[in-house]
């Protein structure tokens, strides 16, 4: 046994690197078979089981000339007869194969490789196995890092080092001791085995020990001392002559042990994430980025200065420091520091609220230790939030180049109010109710102070609330910061609707807007038209804008309108009534370029214009009704002047005697018969402008109506009592005969706020309402038999019937010719009777066709639904 443990280290000693422990016991095994053949064994026998162990192992030439000396061994050991003499053969040679071994591995230094490495925390350094410089560390796999493990997956430096070759490297250092005992052993009491002194009572005289052999190859390895003294510098970003740092780089010696660089590469992370976060704050801290931005480079830079006296702190107080507690001190804050490379990458391209939302969602991380960091961060950016937040629910305050807040700039400066709510950058921390309240109260509160001049209260509002909001700052975005905000949604709401209802007259203009230009007094409509009659019946182009002025406000006078003109307020709400001229085309009368225009005042357009431009303060969608209104209005104005005309002159023409009572009586009966004419085409204009106004302005705006007196207040007592009503219309307080606990007095309060978003929309969808009805709108939204729109078949029929119209004023004043005609003694009725005819006829066939037209709308119109299925019945008759 002894025998053969004596062989298989010095075929130990022998083998290449590259060889496993296995093919060592193999090859062992192998020759002790060939020393027991009772014959002498062939060359050709020892050559082909070398040659079996050397094709699996031969890499390069170095390692085929170790299997050449290997064959070598075998060949002079297996020509040795006796076993004695063989085990002095092993006992004596294996310190010329050891020494040989060292001197040929001077050049291949077996404590250190000169390797490059490229530093990467996910995985194995990459190796480069052509010329060994010196080992380098860089940041190239920061971005792609774990932050919460550390790889301690290190490639080899050298092949002496692979995992496979640990215990046989534990063996070949052992022959010393191996041998020394095999000789002490020996029967000898004094022997000289291979030129080295053996005494039975010592160990070897003048034997070399491990520690002499390697001294050479170790004097010049750095003592961890040395290296200890230079790594704060690195860790801090500093270059220093040990370890030369190069911008994002770490060259690290080759003199050290690969323990030692193993080491290295996990604390010199914490010096590479240093360097990247101190480039980063560096970058764009002098950038114009917005206050969260800023909020989170100032997180880092306390951070990384915390880092720095921590490194000063333990390389300057702990004098029993080594690699290893180095490395154990600095694992927490190379961790937090990858977190914080982590949470700032790419820091031009995301938001400053990108990073808040990422850092909140962080704090429910799993990692105690990123929880810890991400509540340090979300602290200090919660509190540059909180601040904003109460400048705009107690100002009304935002900065312009805050693009991380909730509300942000729109894009038309124009508008009274350049502001709009972005959904994407709400935080969890509060529902979307809360937030869309946030909104309106800093809206409503540069409402009060900018455009109702209300300051006094403003300041009261924003000092109470300054004081609420500072008992709950520590707090930060809270429950209780919520209660707050519903409290002063609620506060703000109830005094904007007063100052509009009570000081800017909000119900009246919008009725007046009704009234006037959507001609819900018709009365006012005739008096215009009549006193401007002379006028719209020019030439558009001669058409003066003082005069039309001068005709409006005498209108007003006349109408049921002139109890506004008498107010305390000197007639503040029709002071923005106005006329208008559209652009004319060659030709055009005055009825067709005219319109009424009503400028909303201030503060009262900005909350009823849906773009809240304070320079634009009519609505184009009144004037769209009313130039709708106003066709059918001018043919019945027309039609209603000229058949008064015609009434006198028909009983002239009856009771005129004359020489000729046929050619009267024929003149007359025509005239009647135009008039009924007339008449049926009057009456179907009629029954559409009743519907028009009925079943549609007036049926939307008394939905409007009913919502504006509740905010106005004048139905809110009543709403604070409860009622019931039953289907014979019979009404009795709610709760006698079934009692509703669910309902009290707090819950329809809270139904009737309506703030200034909500009055807008409640404007805004009564115009929608009315210009979306089948009869009105531009787009088809008919049945599928109909080709073209309602609203394109009404003004083809309201044209028709102003064509008609138009000659039938020239045919009356025709008939007024010939009476005057018949009246003189020697009146020429010839020519005139001419132009009567040729006018009769013309009406005839206008009147067919408007009755054509008239019958085609009816009859689309009794395949839709029940309402305008009315109306066709009523045309059709």
């Amino acid at each position: 046994m002894d025998f053969e443990n004596s062989l298989q280290r010095s075929l130990g000693a022998l083998l290449p690197f590259t060889a496993s422990h296995g093919t060592l016991r193999q090859l062992t095994n192998d020759i002790l078979g060939l020393l027991q053949q009772p014959y002498p064994v062939n060359h050709s026998l020892i050559n082909s089981i070398i040659t079996k162990y050397e094709g699996n192992n031969v890499t390069d030439a170095n390692t085929r000339l170790q299997w050449q000396n290997i064959e070598q061994f075998v060949t002079k050991l297996l020509s040795i007869p006796s076993l004695q003499d063989r085990y002095t053969f092993l006992s004596s040679d294996s310190n010329n194969i050891i020494s040989n071994e060292y001197k040929n591995s001077t050049n291949n230094n077996i404590f250190h490789s000169s390797t490059n490495l490229r530093y990467n925390p996910m995985s194995s350094p990459i190796i480069n196995h052509g010329q060994r410089t010196g080992q380098y560390l860089n940041a190239n796999g920061l971005e792609n890092s774990d932050i919460l493990s550390f790889s301690t997956n290190v490639s080899p430096r050298s092949p002496l080092h692979s995992p496979g070759q640990l215990n046989f490297l534990n063996d070949r250092r052992s022959i010393y001791s191996t041998q020394q005992n095999n000789l002490f052993n020996n029967t000898n009491k004094n022997a000289t085995r291979n030129n080295y002194t053996v005494d039975s009572n010592s160990r070897f005289i003048d034997m070399p020990t491990l520690e002499s052999l390697t001294m050479k190859y170790t004097q010049k390895i750095l003592p961890e001392t040395t290296i200890l003294q230079s790594i704060p510098y690195t860790l801090l970003g500093t270059t220093s002559e040990l370890f030369p740092f190069d911008s994002h780089t770490i060259l690290l010696p080759n003199n050290i042990l690969n323990g030692d660089s193993g080491l290295l590469h996990s604390i010199f992370e914490a010096g590479l994430l240093y360097n990247s976060l101190s480039n980063k704050v560096s970058q764009f801290n002098s950038a114009d980025i917005s206050p969260l931005k800023k909020c989170l480079l100032l997180n880092v830079t306390n951070k990384l200065q915390n880092y720095s006296i921590f490194i000063n702190s333990i390389s300057t107080n702990n004098n029993d420091l080594t690699l290893k507690s180095f490395f154990k001190e600095l694992s927490n804050e190379i961790i937090v520091l990858r977190i914080y490379h982590k949470i700032i990458p790419n820091f031009n391209q995301y938001s400053g609220f990108q990073y808040f939302s990422k850092i909140f969602s962080l704090k429910s991380h799993g990692d105690l230790l990123v929880q810890d960091v991400a509540n340090s961060i979300y602290t200090d950016l919660e509190k540059i939030y909180f601040d904003c937040l109460i400048n705009w629910l107690t100002l009304g305050k935002l900065d312009s180049n805050n693009d991380d807040f909730f509300i942000e700039l729109s894009s038309n400066k124009d508008s009274f109010l350049p502001f709009a709510i972005k959904k994407d950058r709400l935080l969890p921390t509060f529902t979307e109710k809360i937030w869309n309240q946030a909104y309106i109260i800093g809206k409503s509160l540069l409402l009060i102070k900018n455009y109702c001049n209300e300051l006094e209260w403003a300041n009261n509002f924003a000092n109470k609330y300054s004081n609420l909001f500072k008992n709950v700052s520590h707090l930060g975005l809270s429950n209780q910061l919520s209660d707050i905000i519903t409290l002063q949604y609620k506060e703000i709401t109830i005094f904007t609707n007063k100052i509009l209802f009570k000081k800017f007259y909000l119900r009246e203009i919008i009725l007046a807007l009704k009234d006037i230009l959507l001609m819900g007094r018709s009365d006012f409509i005739l008096y215009l038209i009549d006193q401007c009659k002379e006028t719209l019946m020019q030439n558009a182009t001669a058409l003066q804008g003082h005069s039309i002025f001068r005709n409006i406000k005498y209108s007003i006078s006349l109408s049921s309108l002139k109890y506004w003109l008498s107010t305390p307020d000197n007639g503040y709400i029709v002071n923005g009534l106005d006329a208008r001229l559209l652009n004319s085309n060659h030709g055009s009368l005055g009825w067709d370029v005219f319109t009424l225009d009503y400028s909303i005042p201030v503060p009262i357009s900005l909350v009823l214009n849906p773009k809240n431009n304070a320079t634009n303060k009519n609505r184009k969608e009144y004037l769209q009704i009313f130039n709708f209104l106003w066709r059918i209005k001018k043919n019945n104005y027309m039609n209603t002047v000229k058949w008064r005309e015609s009434i006198p002159l028909i009983q002239n023409l009856r009771y005129l005697n004359n020489d000729d009572l046929s050619y009267n009586r024929d003149i007359t009966r025509k005239i009647s018969r135009m008039n009924i004419l007339r008449n049926k085409i009057h009456s179907k204009c009629q029954i559409i402008e009743t519907f028009c106004f009925t079943n549609i302005i007036e049926k939307y705006f008394s939905k409007l109506e009913t919502k504006l007196q509740i905010l106005n207040g004048e139905k809110r007592n009543k709403s604070l009592i409860p009622t019931k009503k039953f289907k014979n219309n019979n009404t009795i307080l709610a709760g006698i005969l079934k009692p509703n606990f669910n309902q009290s007095a707090s819950n329809i309060m809270d139904q009737e706020l309506f703030d200034i978003d909500m009055i807008s929309d409640l404007h805004n969808n009564f115009l929608t309402n009315i210009l979306s009805h089948k009869l009105l709108a531009f787009e088809n939204k008919t049945n599928q038999k109909i080709k073209i729109p309602y609203s394109n078949s009404l003004s083809i029929l309201l044209i028709t019937a102003f064509k008609f119209m138009t000659t039938y004023s020239s045919f009356v004043e025709t008939s007024n010719e010939i009476n005057r005609q018949i009246a003189l003694p020697n009146g020429d009725r010839n020519n005139v009777t001419i132009t009567f005819n040729e006018e009769l006829n013309s009406l005839v066939s206008q009147y067919k066709n408007f009755e054509n037209l008239c019958n085609s709308f009816a009859n689309d119109l009794l395949g839709d639904d029940e309402q305008l299925r009315h109306l066709g019945l009523l045309l059709h008759f």
